[in-house]
C-alpha cells in the first residue's frame, strides 16, 4: 500500500512539475577532406571512415560510408560534418567502372585507383589502422588523400 501512495506521489509530482532535461550534445568535429589524382569522372569514389581498428583492417562496417560521383576536373573536396570526437581512418578508392566494389586482379591486387588516410605507402600489404589512424577534435580538421593505382605506389 505504501509503494502504491508514493508511486501516485511521484506520478502526481512529475506530472505538475516539468523535469528540465538538459540533452546533452555529443562533441562533434568537422573534417575538410580533399581527394586529389582521380583520373576519370566516370564512377564514383568511394569514402569509407572507420572507428575501430579491427573493422578497418577486415574492411567491415564503416563508421560512415559516403559515396560521390567522380568529379571531372580530378579532385573532391568535400566537409564531412558530426563525426564525434575521437580517433578514425579512411579508406577511399575510384570506382571507375561503378560497379560499387574495388575491382582486383586473381593475385588480390587492386585494378582501380585507392588511397588512405594519412597517404601511408600501401604497396604489398593494407596499411595499418596506427599508420591511417587521425585524431578529431574541437577544431576542424584538414585531410587530403592521393588515389593511385597499385603500381604507382
Amino acid at each position: 500500500m505504501f509503494l502504491q501512495i508514493a508511486i501516485f506521489f511521484l506520478h502526481a509530482y512529475w506530472a505538475c512539475c516539468p523535469l528540465e532535461i538538459q540533452q546533452s550534445t555529443a562533441e562533434v568535429g568537422t573534417i575538410a577532406l580533399s581527394i586529389d589524382n582521380i583520373r576519370s569522372g566516370q564512377g564514383n569514389v568511394h569514402i569509407a571512415i572507420y572507428d575501430k581498428e579491427k573493422h578497418f583492417a577486415e574492411s567491415l562496417e564503416p563508421f560512415r560510408l559516403q559515396v560521390q560521383e567522380a568529379p571531372a576536373d580530378g579532385k573532391l573536396v568535400l566537409k564531412l560534418d558530426d563525426l564525434p570526437f575521437g580517433r578514425y581512418a579512411m579508406a577511399i578508392y575510384h570506382d571507375e567502372n561503378g560497379n560499387g566494389d574495388l575491382d582486383k586482379n586473381l593475385f588480390g591486387i587492386p585494378k582501380e585507383p585507392y588511397g588512405f588516410s594519412n597517404n601511408p605507402r600501401a604497396k604489398w600489404s593494407a596499411p595499418t589502422y596506427q599508420e591511417t589512424s587521425f585524431e578529431l577534435g574541437a577544431s576542424p580538421l584538414s585531410l587530403s588523400v592521393s588515389l593511385k593505382k597499385w603500381k604507382e605506389r
